[in-house]
């Protein structure tokens, strides 16, 4: 088994070896199953992590100790009855292997048994944070990232700080079953052997400690306020404080009421705290996205207008986290960014691609102007650059989208140093619905255009489609934009056919393409149709899912609001996602996970378009 970047091995608490590599929990949970498969090939545990190991001044034990003497398992497994799939995955995979290949069944059950069977002196090997007494003493010692596998009283503990951790530790203990088996004598019995050493992994964090104003960071807590990324950034601050110094800080919403906010504390986002009213008092859009990072009194805040939120947290990540440093009490940042910040593509996710109808509309309206705004592409692509640099998605599939729009969008983005391609088949011929691609992530290896020849006005209703191939992993897979006709039955008789006919041209192209590309496809746009119309059956019928049903978190809004000639709201019409009409779909037999579905709004997007941007952040689960 590799070691771990970032950790060191105290064997015996002797020796130090450099760990190699940090794996996701679900990884590391099949590369752990893949073990298993060939436990009975491994021989020795001498050689660990490139070093070997040395002699550990431990005492011997009085007499031999068996897990299986003659025929009979004389252990239990208990696992906590509240760990991850992936932790019982894990465990369930040992329980098997070791009655698969002794041919005997150990007892193997969760902790969740009456409480006078939580102390008692049985031989249990207790994988996790169980309830029994020895589980939990092992566990106040351990940080997050810790594990131990070694024994403890009368019990063999398999434990880490968390769900992580704990599953390298399995990963260690299955390496030395494994060798065990492998050393078992013709009368089948199994000797406990390396299971009476202890293997405690202390993770090497960058920093000892952090403090905020001269306090150290391990007593505070986060709040969050009111923005709508407050919550998944302050969790995300509260990860980077884990990963720096080992801290392990409670997140919770902000209370409303001044006094019950402590004085350790970091605050994210807009609460009734005085200062975090005084910060974000000035921001709104002329200021592009600004964002303020401010440490007094000991309280960190951290506040910023829509995304602006973002650029505070890299700004404490990139200056203190990262680089293990106190932030100073009086310490105070601001800026107006020329762009808007990044908001990071989800843990654990490869892809990221974005929807956008950004309505078809060169020049300014009489209307727009009697009200005091623009209207024109020039101005509206502004907004759209920000939003663009803001998600940074893989690709834009993008709807009604004039050349005049797309030339100054295509500029905004290269003036910010991002380098977006086309594909777009005009001025040849007409194409409304053209991608915008990420080419330092994706290669374009071919594409296609087809212009619908029913149910279209003004030619603005086609799909353009592209075969990619992601730079990093060597995936392919395919993607396909799309406008399909936009009036309703009740207005004019037929709409839901012409739909439903251009779904169909849709799924019997995707039906060729995936045949003879043999990869994934994407499918999204302005379908100007629920969820519940013959079109979107159509799609589901061909092997489409809805990204929306797939996601684990989402968004659920309508997504549109009115904007038109005659000018703009700014509240969304009334509705969920049950009646929108913009939407993302995948054709992918099942390998790709879809994180998010999102649909983010904020108080400039109302002058640009009627249309919500949809972003979805996929997961390739490549083995």
């Amino acid at each position: 088994m590799s070691p771990l970047r970032g950790e060191t091995l105290l064997l015996n608490r002797k020796g130090n070896w450099k760990m190699i590599r940090r794996k996701k929990i679900l990884r590391l949970a099949s590369a752990l199953v893949a073990l298993l498969l060939v436990l009975p090939l491994i021989a020795s545990c001498a050689d660990f992590g490139g070093g070997k190991e040395t002699d550990t001044d431990t005492e011997a034990p009085a007499e031999v100790r068996y897990l299986i003497k003659d025929g009979e398992a004389l252990f239990s497994i208990i696992r906590s009855s509240y760990c991850s799939d992936a932790v019982a995955s894990a465990t369930t995979a040992v329980f098997k292997t070791i009655r698969d290949k002794t041919g005997v069944r150990p007892d193997y059950s969760e902790d969740l048994i009456s409480k006078d069977r939580t102390d008692n002196e049985d031989f249990e090997i207790l994988v996790g944070s169980t309830n029994r007494k020895e589980s939990v003493a092992k566990l106040a010692e351990l940080t997050t990232k810790d594990w131990y596998v070694g024994p403890y009283g009368s019990k063999i503990l398999v434990i880490g700080g968390d769900d992580a951790s704990t599953l390298k530790a399995i990963a260690r203990f299955s390496e030395i079953v494994g060798a065990n088996i492998a050393a078992m004598g013709e009368d089948g019995d199994l000797v406990l052997g390396d299971l009476g050493t202890e293997y405690l992994y202390r993770h090497e964090y960058p920093s000892a400690e952090i403090s905020v104003g001269g306090k150290k960071i391990s007593g505070y807590t986060i709040y969050y306020g009111s923005d709508k990324y407050a919550k998944e950034i302050a969790e995300n601050i509260a990860a980077k404080i884990t990963d720096t110094c080992g801290a392990v800080l409670k997140v919770s919403r902000c209370p409303t009421s001044k006094d019950k906010i402590g004085e350790d504390c970091i605050i994210v986002g807009k609460t009734v705290a005085d200062r975090s009213v005084e910060l974000t008092a000035s921001f709104g859009y002329a200021e592009k996205i600004p964002y303020a990072l401010s440490c007094e009194g000991g309280r960190l805040y951290l506040c910023g207008f829509e995304w602006g939120l973002y650029a505070a947290a890299e700004k404490l990540f990139d200056d203190f986290l990262d680089a293990g440093k106190d932030i100073p009490d009086g310490y105070y940042d601001s800026a107006a960014l020329a762009g808007s910040p990044s908001v990071p593509l989800t843990t654990g996710c490869d892809i990221r691609v974005m929807t956008n109808n950004v309505w078809k509309c060169d020049n300014n309206q009489p209307a727009w102007k009697e009200l005091g705004y623009d209207c024109s592409a020039k101005t509206r692509a502004e907004g759209f650059i920000i939003v663009y640099v803001a998600f940074k998605p893989d690709i834009i599939n993008l709807q009604e989208m004039s050349q005049t729009m797309l030339s100054y969008i295509k500029s905004g983005l290269k003036a910010a140093g991002l380098n977006y391609r086309a594909v777009c088949y005009a001025p040849g011929e007409p194409d409304d619905t053209p991608l915008l691609y990420n080419a330092d992530v994706l290669e374009l290896k071919t594409s296609g255009h087809h212009v619908y020849t029913y149910g279209n006005n003004g030619n603005t209703k086609s799909y353009t489609w592209g075969l990619f191939v992601h730079k990093e992993t060597g995936t392919q897979f395919l993607n396909l934009s799309t406008h399909l006709w936009w009036k309703s039955e009740s207005v004019e008789p037929g709409s839901n056919e012409s739909r439903l006919r251009q779904a169909k041209e849709i799924t019997a192209l995707a039906d060729k393409l995936v045949e003879k590309y043999s990869c994934p496809m994407i499918i999204s746009g302005d379908l100007n149709c629920n969820i519940n119309s013959t079109a979107i059956a159509e799609l589901k019928n061909g092997g489409f899912e809805d990204c929306y049903d797939l996601a684990s978190s989402k968004d659920n809004t309508r997504g549109h609001h009115a904007c038109s000639a005659s000018g703009f709201s700014t509240e969304l019409y009334e509705g969920a996602y049950s009646s929108a009409i913009d939407h993302m779909f995948i054709r992918n037999k099942g390998v790709w996970s879809v994180s998010v579905f999102r649909q983010p709004v904020c108080s400039f997007y109302w002058q640009l378009t009627d249309h919500i941007p949809v972003y979805s952040d996929i997961a390739f689960n490549l083995p």
